[in-house]
């Protein structure tokens, strides 16, 4: 059944503009909306033109709608798409997703709002969600970086996540998704593991690799410092293709934009990676920074997961599934060639 009786008028909007949607339509299943093919297993392709790539700040509420804030410099035709595709589809089915997911949060127990302030970053949310803390959440679950850039998602921000999803293919013309499927057309948003992926979109999800959160370590003597950070998008290329995270030296202080300290696919990739391309940078013996920083990982999932266990409620559970999955991730990371067969 499609979702929504707006959505062909949307669609040829959308074309109009220079947009494809070829085989795809808008439906509800299992109480969530997502796209799918209108004839299964036939090739799907969707394109969004860059003309119709606005960057994400670029948007405003008037009269609690969604529009196109004066300011933006794009054609007539494209500002009335934009604020009748978001009136019709997008922020009139995306606002209630972004205010659960505040209130959910505003409504958790102390113990475990003030853990998730004082450990995990979430500083500003505990409050009874405004219309301006809804925007940004919408906003910030609905871009994507294309070419540098932060851009808002039209279309393709209606298709749900998958780790094992199609990939989105950014070209100097705009952003292609194509292939086939015998049911919901799913994707892989971006790089990212299961806490990250909660914290920015708000949903629990399976991801292959687990990164370090936010560290500053000194050693013992306080001759070194080192700033681990969660910048996956800032990375370097090896020979295969294989990101790696940017690695930089100044006096005694060493910056780190991510570390990966579990890969579920892989489990070698994460010690093969800081042997390669962080330690020669930390020097002899620096190999107990990577334990060092597993185990504080570990550790600080560990404990929001058992006070998570200590309460109840549908937004406990998905902070408890989420850890469930972080620690999952973490583990998978060990020496050598021996992998565990499934009966253990």
């Amino acid at each position: 059944m499609v979702a929504d009786t707006d959505w062909y008028d949307i669609l040829s909007s959308f074309r109009a503009v220079g947009g494809i949607a070829d085989n795809v339509v808008l439906r509800v299943e299992n109480g969530r909306r997502g796209l799918f093919p209108i004839i299964p297993d036939q090739p799907f392709r969707l394109f969004v033109p860059d003309a119709v790539l606005v960057d994400s700040d670029q948007f405003e509420l008037a009269d609690s709608q969604l529009v196109l804030a004066q300011t933006a410099d794009v054609l007539p035709e494209i500002r009335a798409f934009f604020d009748d595709y978001y009136a019709r589809i997008s922020w009139k089915g995306g606002r209630a997703e972004a205010e659960n997911f505040l209130v959910g949060l505003y409504k958790l127990p102390d113990e475990l709002r003030n853990l998730l302030k004082d450990k995990f970053y979430f500083r500003n949310i505990f409050e009874k969600p405004t219309d301006a803390q809804i925007l940004a959440q919408f906003i910030s679950s609905r871009h994507y970086q294309h070419n540098d850039r932060n851009v808002s998602f039209v279309f393709l921000e209606l298709l749900n996540h998958h780790p094992k999803g199609f990939a989105f293919n950014s070209t100097d013309k705009g952003v292609l998704l194509e292939g086939s499927s015998q049911s919901e057309i799913l994707v892989s948003y971006n790089e990212s593991d299961a806490w990250t992926r909660f914290v920015n979109y708000g949903f629990a999800s399976r991801e292959r690799r687990a990164f370090s959160d936010l560290y500053s370590v000194t050693t013992r003597d306080g001759a070194r410092t080192i700033n681990v950070r969660n910048a996956t998008h800032e990375t370097n290329l090896t020979g295969n293709k294989s990101s790696v995270p940017q690695v930089s030296q100044t006096g005694s202080k060493v910056d780190i934009s991510f570390l990966l300290l579990g890969d579920r696919a892989d489990p070698m990739i994460p010690v093969n990676n800081f042997r390669k391309h962080i330690q020669p940078t930390l020097g002899k013996g620096s190999e107990e920074f990577f334990e060092t920083l597993s185990y504080i990982n570990k550790m600080k999932f560990w404990k929001l997961y058992n006070v998570c266990s200590r309460h109840h409620g549908p937004m406990v559970e998905d902070i408890k599934l989420a850890c469930q999955f972080q620690l999952e991730a973490l583990n998978f990371a060990w020496f050598g060639n021996w992998v565990p067969t499934d009966d253990g």
